[in-house]
């Protein structure tokens, strides 16, 4: 071939950058590289495609990455998919430098890894004040002709490294609504079938702290109560409606009981 695709990454530091930091960069670079190999039919196999060291420069951390995969064919998919992902990291990471949600691009909104992969490939830069990463993409072909390239501050990687944990954050699932088959244990009970305050339990995969409870019949409560021997030593299969206030459990509504486990 008489040209290639080089995706440069380069940190201009102004500190030492621990290797650990830079290892873990390069990997979560390469892992949001497969994802994006595997969203774009265009790019080739994610299997097959993949980026490879072709040099590492000196001043300066500069290291050259090219698309590579075993078969011929596949090579204008590997030397597209370089252009095609530093214009997705540019457009990520410039997006979350000035926003706390998500984008909704029409392909969808990045997922959970992929933001995560953002923050590790922008973390030797967001903790060297004054430095700054250059992501490009280079065809070289005999005088190195720059098809893409953006830069992000120190500053700015802070800023966007911030906004993506605040997005994961805010992606986290309601705990609002039914949920089915969860284990839950008293805390405190009434000793009175029919009463409807005093009685608190917990739930560990929805909150460790004990919250109010009630019963959708007093039948249940009694089965699940008075029937069972040493009912504090034991655990409860059920499933329950949760009320939150500001996604904050205060109130399971029990409706079945499927089993019991020992504590």
């Amino acid at each position: 071939m008489d040209s290639e695709m080089t995706l440069e990454i380069k940190i201009n530091n102004k500190a030492p950058v621990e290797l650990l930091d830079l290892a873990q960069s390069m990997i979560a670079l390469s892992d949001e590289y497969t994802r994006y190999i595997g969203a774009s039919p265009d790019c080739g196999d994610p299997e097959q495609v993949k980026l490879y060291i072709k040099e590492v420069r000196a001043g300066s951390i500069i290291q050259h990455l090219v698309a590579a995969a075993p078969d011929a064919l596949l090579y204008v998919g590997a030397f597209n998919s370089v252009v095609g992902f530093t214009e997705y990291l540019s457009r990520a990471i410039s997006w979350f430098a000035i926003n706390r949600k998500p984008p909704t691009w029409p392909e969808g909104i990045p997922s959970k890894k992929s933001m995560e992969n953002l923050i590790e490939i922008l973390e030797p830069v967001a903790k060297d004040p004054g430095s700054s990463l250059e992501v490009g993409a280079i065809n070289v072909n005999g005088d190195g002709n720059v098809i893409h390239q953006y830069v992000i501050s120190s500053k700015d990687s802070s800023a966007a490294q911030n906004n993506i944990r605040h997005a994961i954050l805010e992606m986290k699932p309601s705990t609002t609504g039914e949920r089915k088959n969860v284990v839950m244990y008293w805390a405190q009970a009434r000793n009175d079938k029919q009463a409807k305050s005093g009685d608190k339990v917990v739930i560990e995969s929805i909150n460790r702290s004990a919250v109010k409870v009630v019963f959708s019949s007093d039948s249940l409560k009694k089965r699940m109560l008075f029937d069972v021997a040493h009912p504090f030593e034991k655990a409860f299969i059920v499933d329950v409606f949760v009320e939150t206030i500001a996604d904050k459990p205060v109130l399971y509504v029990v409706h079945e009981f499927h089993g019991l486990v020992d504590r």
